[in-house]
């Protein structure tokens, strides 16, 4: 099932519109023109720290008043990487609801470990095979391991972009 084909559906149903575009350098859209925006598995991927406060703030360059960002992802326990400290850092998201679904991950990934073993073998060249079975999370890959052992934590977060009302005033 193609992007396009997703997109016309679910616009014809809600009036909803997918587009993917790197929001580490400029999302295509006019300020403060998005009332949600879906953001799943890229953040652990940004690398460097300005990353994630470029694309916090193109995030909240296009969000509108009370917009929200929902976000998914894996961070590691030890401090590398993304965490969802790092996108509320500029004090211009708030967290709305932060829920650890490490052990639901975990089990869908079981579930789904025999399915994405046989597709891997049978569609993937030999020589690349280690490399889907590690973006595949498979038991056994360092991503599937080190969330069962507790090294990293797989987690959906709600964030709401701050309005002046938020703001406390002394």
């Amino acid at each position: 099932m193609s992007l396009t084909y997703v997109n016309d559906f679910i616009r014809q149903l809600l009036d909803f519109s997918f587009v993917v575009a790197d929001a580490t350098k400029h999302l295509p859209f006019e300020d403060k023109s998005i009332d949600i925006i879906l953001c799943i598995e890229t953040t652990h991927a940004f690398g460097e720290p300005i990353a994630i406060t470029q694309f916090v703030n193109e995030v909240v360059r296009v969000l509108r008043t009370n917009g929200y960002l929902l976000h998914c992802d894996f961070c590691y326990m030890n401090g590398s990487g993304t965490s969802t400290y790092n996108l509320i850092a500029n004090g211009e998201l708030i967290i709305k609801e932060k829920i650890n679904i490490t052990r639901n991950v975990l089990r869908a990934l079981d579930i789904q470990s025999k399915s994405r073993t046989d597709i891997v073998q049978r569609y993937i060249q030999p020589e690349e095979q280690e490399y889907f079975r590690r973006f595949a999370g498979l038991p056994g890959t360092q991503i599937y391991e080190d969330m069962s052992q507790g090294r990293s934590e797989y987690w959906r977060v709600v964030f709401r972009k701050k309005t002046t009302t938020d703001i406390f005033v002394i």
